[in-house]
């Protein structure tokens, strides 16, 4: 536990908000209330909700290394390479149809049918009604192929516990709480003007972090070479990872 709440909290601040901030940033706003107190609560109520969801499948993955050890690395490894795949294309869909509905909205014909039909059917699948759905989809981001994930992952196998291999993993995901409030609910406090010329920031976030976790999906299945920035600081070797 004080390996999540010591070294977590750098790894957090640094890699959260860049990878799930655009995606919770782009689930928190889509509303119009005039106030800006009325939108900060209701995109941090979603955010919330999102990290609920995710807060289930990591109990499960975490309870889960608890009891079988390593070997729940191994089948969250592979189930994790898959889900990866499946996530970075929806996540790019979703961005791509948002920019187009603005594109659309101020004058375009583009018109996404078979993109928003496949969307359209996924959402079928899910919980009706936005809380529901937005747990859903924090539950199925909980596989993304996430190094803090496996890091805390592992941490779990060693515990030879269900219940302290979740409530580590359950520990990530409080730290990471704080950070995607910022990156979800700063945008509503910018003024009407400011939100309306940012508006394609979201849609574009939400396509560059899709084509990221793309990257980490196809460098975790072997297809392409994993790529990272070495350095040395204060006679100590460090890496930061791009995918």
């Amino acid at each position: 536990m004080l390996q999540v709440l010591g070294l977590g909290v750098l790894w957090v601040s640094l890699h959260c908000a860049g990878m799930c901030g655009p995606i919770v940033a782009g689930l928190a706003g889509g509303g119009a209330e005039p106030g800006a107190g009325v939108r900060v609560r209701r995109g941090a109520a979603r955010v919330l909700t999102y990290q609920a969801g995710r807060a289930a499948m990591y109990a499960l993955l975490g309870a889960l290394a608890g009891l079988l050890g390593k070997a729940a690395e191994v089948i969250v490894a592979d189930v994790a390479r898959v889900a990866g795949l499946v996530l970075a294309v929806v996540l790019v869909s979703v961005g791509v149809v948002q920019a187009l509905g603005l594109a659309r909205g101020s004058g375009s014909s583009l018109a996404p049918r078979a993109v928003r039909a496949v969307l359209a059917a996924i959402a079928r699948l899910w919980p009706q009604g936005l809380p529901g759905r937005l747990a859903a989809i924090g539950f199925a981001m909980g596989l993304l192929p996430c190094m803090l994930m496996f890091w805390v992952l592992s941490l779990a196998a060693s515990t030879a516990s269900a219940g302290q291999g979740a409530t580590l993993m359950l520990a990530l995901v409080a730290l990471t709480t704080p950070v995607l409030l910022v990156a979800g609910c700063g945008p509503l406090l910018a003024a009407p003007r400011a939100r309306r010329a940012g508006r394609w920031l979201l849609p574009a976030g939400v396509v560059l972090s899709g084509i990221w976790l793309g990257l980490v999906s196809v460098a975790a299945n072997g297809w392409i070479e994993h790529q990272w920035w070495e350095f040395t600081a204060s006679g100590r070797q460090y890496f930061i990872m791009f995918w």
